[in-house]
Order: C-alpha cells, then sequence, then structure tokens
C-alpha cells in the first residue's frame, strides 16, 4: 500500500478554513465520557547553541509499576526522525547519565523521585530533567529551578524552557475519544484539542470523525469509513495549521490497525499542504514549525482500557436459563421484562460506572433499552464503559473423555461479531471448562480447549473484538491448592502455545481465569496463601505482552473475591499485567437478594451494588481494607457445582 504522504500529496481533500472562534459553541465530548490515556509520549526540542543547533528528543511511557524516560539527542534538521544514535533510556527516578553525542559531550541530570502525574507519562509537577551539551544549558524542564542550582556542572541557574518545541507525538491506549493540549507556536497559547470517533445517530456502520479545540467543534466528517483519509486546515494563533487523518489500518486490519492524526503548521501562507513543501527543515527558518502526532491502536487500546487500574468488569451475561435461576431464587418470574429491569437497575447505578471498565452482555442485553427507551450500550459508551458480548454456544461432551468438555460456537462465529461490533460491542468472552480429577484433565481436553479459545480469539480480532481467553478450572472436588496450581500453569501454558500458533495479537487481549484455590471439598486458606499461588502460576505461564488479567470468581462469595483480588495486588512481587475482576455472581448476589424484584428495593438495591464495585476497585489497586458494608448473601458461598450459564 502505498503511504500516506504520497496519497495526501496527490488525492488531497479540498482545504477549506474554519475559525475557532466562529463555530459551534458546543463542545461536542459528554462530560461523562472518560477520553483514552497516553501511554507513551514523545516530544522533540530544537535548541539553538553557541556553537551548533541540535534536537533534543524525550519519550516519557507508562509502565505498569512506574513511568520510564528515555533521551536521544541529533543533529539531523531534514529528517528529525533518523537519530544518529540509539535512545539513553534513564532508568532510575533520580540520577544523571553521561554519553556522547553529535560530537559533543552530553550530560543530563533528572531527578522523577518526588514527581506529580496526571492520567499520562509525563510529570506535571516536583521534577526537573536537565541537559548539558559541552557544559552548555541545553534544556531544562520542570519546576525545581532551586534544586536543579545546586547540581554540579551548571554555570548559572537553569531557566525554564527557551527552546522551540517542534514536534509531540501522543501513543493512545483507551476508548475513541483523544484528548490532549499542544501550543503551535511558542508565542501563543495551549489549546484543547479533543478528537472523537463515535457512531453516527442515522448510520452506526459509519462512525463520524469530531475535531473540537478549545470546547469548540472545529468540523465534523461523516461516513468515515468512506472518507477514513483526508485533511482539513484550520486557522489558529495566526497560523495555518493542517489537520489530516489516517484511519484506513483502523477499519480495514482490526488485528493490526490503528489510526492516525495530525497536526502541523505550515510554513507560509500559501494554498500547498506542508506534505508538498520541500525543505520544510531547512536552516535559517525564523520560526520553527510545529507537528502534533497522534496514533490510537483500537484493539490494544481497548485491551488496556479495560486492564485500567481501578476498574474491572461486570459479567452481566448470564443467559436466559441461568438468569432464570437467578430470578427464581427471588420469586421473580423469568420474563424480558425482568430480565431488563435487573441490568437497568445495575447499569442506572449512580457511580457504579466509574468503577467499571467493561461490561459482558448476552445477546438479549446488546440490544435492549432503558425503561426510557436509551439502548443500555448508550448507557454504557456514555459512562466511559465498553461493551462486551458473549459469543460461545455453551459446552458440549468431549467424544473419549471421562465426561470433559469442550466449548462449542466456532461456526458463523466471525459474521457473529462483525454483526455485534456494529451493535457497539468492543469485546468478547468465550469460556472453556475444565476440571480436576484423578485422571483430569486430560491432554485430549486440555488440547482441546486451548485450541478453540485460540480459534476464537484470531476470529475476534480479525472483526475488530478484543478477546477474553477464559480456559475456567472448575473449583469441583476435594484437590488442595497444590493440585490446582499444577493444572492451571499446564492449562495456560498450552493456551498461549495455542494463541501464539494461531498469531493471535497479545497486546489486544485480556486473560479470564480461575484464582489458584484449593477444590471445594478442602480446606480453605487464607487470601495471602491464594495470592502467592495464582501469581506464581501466572508468572510461570503468561507473557508481558498481555495487558491485563481479569479473574473469574468461581463460585467463591462477594466478599472472599473481593479479599483474594486485593491480597494479590498486595503482593510484592513482579507483576507485569495488572490484575483485575470480571466478576458476575460476586458482584451481583447482595444486589440481587436486596432487589427482590420489587420498583420500591431499586434504591436499596444499588446501594448494595455500589459497594461491591467500590470494593473490587479498591481490590484492583490493593487499597481495600475489608471495611464494605456486607449486604445480605455477601459472605455467602455462591459455588454450584459442575455451573454453566
Amino acid at each position: 500500500m502505498r503511504s500516506l504522504t504520497t496519497c495526501y500529496s496527490e488525492h488531497a481533500i479540498k482545504v477549506s478554513d474554519s475559525y475557532c472562534s466562529g463555530h459551534s459553541n458546543q463542545a461536542y465530548v459528554s462530560p461523562n465520557q472518560t477520553p483514552s490515556i497516553p501511554n507513551t509520549v514523545t516530544c522533540i526540542y530544537k535548541k539553538l547553541l553557541s556553537q551548533k543547533s541540535l534536537l533534543i528528543t524525550l519519550t516519557w511511557c507508562n509502565k505498569l509499576l512506574r513511568q520510564g524516560l528515555s533521551i536521544n539527542i541529533s543533529d539531523s534538521m531534514s529528517s528529525p526522525s533518523k537519530f544518529n544514535s540509539s535512545f539513553h533510556h534513564l532508568p532510575k527516578t533520580k540520577g544523571s547519565k553521561t554519553f556522547q553525542s553529535c560530537n559533543s559531550k552530553i550530560k543530563v541530570l533528572w531527578d522523577l523521585s518526588a514527581a506529580y502525574y496526571d492520567t499520562g507519562p509525563e510529570p506535571i509537577s516536583g521534577f526537573y530533567v536537565l541537559v548539558l551539551v559541552d557544559s552548555e544549558l541545553g534544556l531544562f524542564l520542570g519546576d525545581m529551578e532551586e534544586e536543579a542550582a545546586c547540581l554540579d556542572g551548571l554555570k548559572t541557574k537553569p531557566q525554564p524552557l527557551k527552546s522551540s518545541m517542534v514536534s509531540r507525538s501522543e501513543h493512545f491506549s483507551g476508548n475513541a475519544i483523544y484528548s490532549t493540549k499542544a501550543k503551535f507556536c511558542d508565542s501563543g497559547t495551549a489549546h484543547d484539542i479533543l478528537i472523537k470517533c463515535n457512531e453516527d445517530e442515522n448510520e452506526s456502520k459509519n462512525p463520524v470523525l469530531s475535531v473540537c479545540i478549545d470546547n469548540k467543534t472545529i468540523f465534523q466528517v461523516k461516513r468515515l469509513r468512506w472518507n477514513f483519509r483526508g485533511n482539513q486546515t484550520i486557522f489558529l494563533d495566526g497560523l495555518l495549521v493542517d489537520m489530516m487523518w489516517d484511519l484506513h489500518d483502523w477499519f480495514f486490519k482490526e488485528a493490526s490497525g490503528y489510526a492516525v492524526f495530525m497536526f502541523r503548521t505550515r510554513s507560509g501562507l500559501d494554498s500547498r499542504l506542508w506534505l508538498e513543501e520541500k525543505n520544510s527543515g531547512q536552516k535559517g527558518q525564523d520560526r520553527a514549525e510545529f507537528s502534533l502526532l497522534i496514533c490510537a491502536y483500537e484493539l490494544i487500546a481497548n485491551a488496556a482500557y479495560i486492564g485500567t487500574p481501578g476498574k474491572g468488569i461486570l459479567a452481566a451475561d448470564e443467559s436466559t436459563g441461568t438468569i432464570g435461576k437467578r430470578l427464581a431464587s427471588i420469586n421473580v418470574e423469568n420474563v424480558e421484562d425482568n430480565r431488563r429491569a435487573l441490568r437497568e437497575l445495575l447499569f442506572t447505578t449512580p457511580g457504579a460506572l466509574q468503577c467499571l471498565s467493561g461490561v459482558i452482555l448476552f445477546e438479549e442485553t446488546l440490544y435492549q433499552k432503558s425503561k426510557s427507551g436509551k439502548p443500555f450500550v448508550d448507557i454504557l459508551k456514555e459512562g466511559g464503559v465498553l461493551p462486551g458480548i458473549k459469543v460461545d454456544k455453551g459446552t458440549v461432551e468431549l467424544a473419549g473423555t471421562n465426561g470433559e468438555t469442550t466449548t462449542q460456537g466456532l461456526d458463523g462465529l466471525a459474521q457473529r461479531c462483525q454483526k455485534y461490533y456494529e451493535a457497539g460491542a468492543r469485546f468478547a468472552k468465550w469460556r472453556a471448562v475444565l476440571k480436576i480429577g484423578p485422571n483430569e484433565p486430560s491432554q485430549l481436553a486440555i488440547n482441546e480447549n486451548a485450541n478453540g479459545l485460540a480459534r476464537y480469539a484470531i476470529i475476534c480480532q480479525e472483526n475488530g473484538l478484543v478477546p477474553i481467553v477464559e480456559p475456567e478450572i472448575l473449583v469441583d472436588g476435594p484437590h488442595d491448592i497444590n493440585k490446582c496450581a499444577e493444572v492451571t500453569e499446564r492449562v495456560l501454558a498450552a493456551c498461549y502455545k495455542a494463541l501464539n500458533d494461531h498469531h493471535v495479537l497479545l497486546e489486544g487481549t485480556l486473560l479470564k481465569p480461575n484464582m489458584v484455590t484449593p477444590g471445594s471439598e478442602s480446606k480453605k486458606v487464607a487470601p495471602e496463601v491464594i495470592a502467592e499461588y495464582t501469581v506464581r502460576a501466572l508468572q510461570r505461564t503468561v507473557p508481558a505482552a498481555v495487558p491485563a488479567i481479569v479473574f473469574l470468581s468461581g463460585g467463591q462469595s462477594e466478599e472472599e473475591a473481593t479479599l483474594n483480588l486485593n491480597a494479590m495486588n498486595k503482593l510484592k512481587t513482579k507483576k507485569p499485567w495488572s490484575l483485575s475482576f470480571s466478576f458476575g455472581r460476586a458482584l451481583q448476589q447482595s444486589t440481587l437478594k436486596a432487589w427482590a424484584g420489587k420498583e420500591e428495593n431499586v434504591k436499596k438495591a444499588q446501594d448494595a451494588f455500589i459497594v461491591r464495585c467500590k470494593a473490587n476497585s479498591e481490590a484492583t489497586l490493593g487499597t481495600y481494607k475489608g471495611d464494605a458494608t456486607l449486604g445480605e448473601g455477601a459472605s455467602e458461598s455462591l459455588h454450584v457445582k459442575d455451573y454453566k450459564y
């Protein structure tokens, strides 16, 4: 496929001017919608020194346990992306590093030990980064001038940045809302930029691109699947700024798709696009041009967003038969209106969606609406929650085994995924079930279920859905925790072998395993023991490329599941993935009992639900103190032998 530059220079959409002061005063983004989270930000600064001109590149990145920082120095003006040397990683939160680059001695001094971070990887305050080039100050960032002034090698007190930022690149993880700030010239102001790709109210198959600057919608592009590439010009701070977008791979290469949005100032007030201009980086220009690049990977972004610490998944994907059993336990008839009422109660609980990043739905629920006529999918999206969908067709007995099972539903899965994506789903779930017995699980059952999960996963990714891989090992039986750990490791190892064989993009997946616990007929152990055994099994089998592990509750009581998850996140050991929850019964049991199918009990039920949501949100951070108000049923076991749903 031809490059983006070539395409624009020959087939650019007609440029039209939009003025920030003369368009809509209505911001297009809802305050309830959560913007994506940048995980990498690269800034290139141009600095004129006494003897030379240099480009100083800083890359800030989010890591699971800490932030990361790398630096590069280059004298390349015409192609700032091609550096003379590799990046130098600054591994500690405070220190110094000396290296040679561009025939100069470079010394970097930094202190991030007390830095304050917002949602992104860049510090907001309480830090400094200082770059010396042959003992001359090349760059100073931060708000700790007094501390930096005491450093060795400084001839004068460092002053706030006077270098020009010529390029900023941001890589996002999250939903299709991207928020950032940009200053397009040294004398201009910092502008709030929002980019949103949302569904057209009248044509759901064709999303709309909206661009907003300083809370004003500048322009919209409809029929985005057709207009997946284009450009528009805006007039800002006395400058012509070209905004360009390329969403081809996002729409048509879902497994590895990404979207690119670019802003760049022009070098002159003429009719040419910046991509057509030659020698734009030539020396001697009075004004440095600025470019902003935003990259968004949908599968990877959505998977990372679901695994956001402090959030988790509500599994509300019970089949009609299973939810019928739940309703029968409170003497409520299993009819669609009652099923809808229960789901609406959960989805509209004040404050609950702030604790969730995803909700798994049953097919019926995906298309249901609230009592007021609002689709559940829209309620979730407006609350910053990604809708998911259960796509398997249940289990069948695997011939030649002692009652072991395999999961069905691969036939027609691609078509179903396409339909669910169009309806608003962005991730999927497929449950494989294995059991522990004298000779179980057999290698046949392990291999069959692992390959089934892998086939499901790649089909989902080919159709834009993040697959949750769920190999559940039932808690049924008298086995001890050591046996559960051994089986869990065998099963997970086989699953990731199959996922790699099927070329599944691990960064765009999630794992939903059982916790490593003793069997239901065995003596219980403390949460700290479960945490140690579970995390160790995961360390031995789950690649670091997987962004998050969302545990199933497996018949534990509400409080038990929360305490075990909290113990895992408190554990001081290597955990390259976030550890979160994907609970069904363990989020709904006390809510169900409080509701009892009565309208007058809705608030009481919602109060019980928000207690469990907040408790599990805290558990994902390892900060739950076990002080939640326990509703009726919160401490009772939810184990059902040979559980099916």
